[in-house]
């Protein structure tokens, strides 16, 4: 009888509104129809999966991105943190990964029903890939981050003019001689060529411990950026791809990275910075500013849109709940609020 009872209700909406399959009937004004209560008809609106198009929700491409390396402003070499090798530097890098959290849990029981408890999160190291070119841009880094940490390859070279040969280094597993225990040698029970400054940790001040800072691995479209930035990060490994004489693909680095910490840019969706865009466009002309002060159909870079009428994916979007500080720090529970915002397009 229930069911019933639905289902007359149902056709009494349908017939009543004089509509068939969510289309108004010929007989029906717009008036009529832009007044009606809700409950009057069956669908409302035909066309209601219109939100979900590519139009407003398109699917990225994983080609769509690039990595942004911020190196110590503490170590002593000031073109690494110039936009222009910045660029240069990420415009080689081929593929790279998404920091990934593990979250540590352990299953309990508790009166037989199974309780999930969580201790602690993981960082998984991600991988990176870059060209290398015949300038050895990114050879160069690495050997300069390998001395930042260690001695090895530092003073391995004698320059004598023009010449540059490799120096040799000296056996002092055993010493060179015992001291005969005269005057001249007291103190000392041997003479050994041992160099300290030959090998090990090339060790530093703690502000200077790290050679990255960070780095951001971006997504982007029509101008806009979604960033994750990972923390401390340390090249642990890296690999130059061997020579090969039947093979004419170019040669690639890769390089394995763990870090401290990551977390997601604050602005989903927000306006690339200029010192970035001068890789995509000829931001001397200032047709990078055409997009973002509502022209777009002007602007020869192509993505842009008009702010009054931006779709969801374009939108903005303030995550206050990862950078809340003090007296306004958000709370756990405060975070549902923003996800409301992703339900309209307003």
């Amino acid at each position: 009888m229930a069911f019933e009872n639905i289902f007359s209700q149902v056709v009494d909406g349908v017939l009543a509104s004089q509509m068939y399959n969510g289309r108004p009937k010929s007989q029906l004004s717009q008036a009529e129809i832009d007044g009606a209560v809700p409950n009057q008809y069956y669908l409302h609106d035909y066309k209601n999966a219109k939100r979900f198009t590519p139009a407003n929700t398109p699917v990225r491409q994983k080609f769509n991105g690039y990595v942004n390396f911020t190196f110590n402003s503490e170590v002593d070499v000031d073109f690494l943190n110039d936009a222009e090798f910045r660029n240069t530097l990420s415009s080689l890098v081929k593929t790279a990964q998404f920091p990934t959290a593990e979250f540590q849990t352990d299953v309990k029981n508790q009166y037989n029903r199974k309780r999930i408890t969580v201790s602690g999160v993981e960082f998984k190291p991600i991988s990176i890939t870059a060209y290398d070119t015949v300038d050895s841009m990114w050879v160069v880094l690495l050997m300069k981050m390998y001395s930042h940490l260690f001695q090895n390859p530092l003073n391995k070279y004698s320059v004598n003019g023009g010449n540059v040969s490799p120096k040799n280094i000296d056996y002092d597993v055993v010493p060179k001689s015992v001291a005969s225990g005269g005057a001249e040698s007291t103190g000392s029970s041997f003479n050994r060529p041992f160099d300290s400054n030959r090998s090990g940790l090339n060790l530093r001040p703690g502000n200077q411990r790290n050679f990255i800072s960070h780095m951001d691995v971006v997504q982007y479209h029509g101008q806009k950026a979604t960033k994750f930035t990972l923390f401390n990060p340390m090249i642990t490994s890296f690999e130059i791809e061997a020579i090969d004489h039947a093979d004419s693909q170019p040669s690639l680095i890769t390089m394995n990275i763990d870090y401290e910490n990551f977390t997601m840019h604050p602005k989903v969706n927000d306006w690339i910075s200029e010192d970035e865009l001068k890789r995509f466009s000829d931001f001397n002309k200032g047709e990078w500013q055409l997009a973002q002060n509502g022209n777009a159909n002007a602007a020869n870079t192509p993505g842009g849109s008009n702010p009054a009428s931006v779709p969801i994916s374009m939108s903005t979007r303030e995550l206050d709940f990862l950078n809340g500080e003090g007296e306004q720090k958000i709370g756990r529970t405060d975070q549902v609020e923003f996800l409301d915002a992703f339900s309209n397009n307003e």
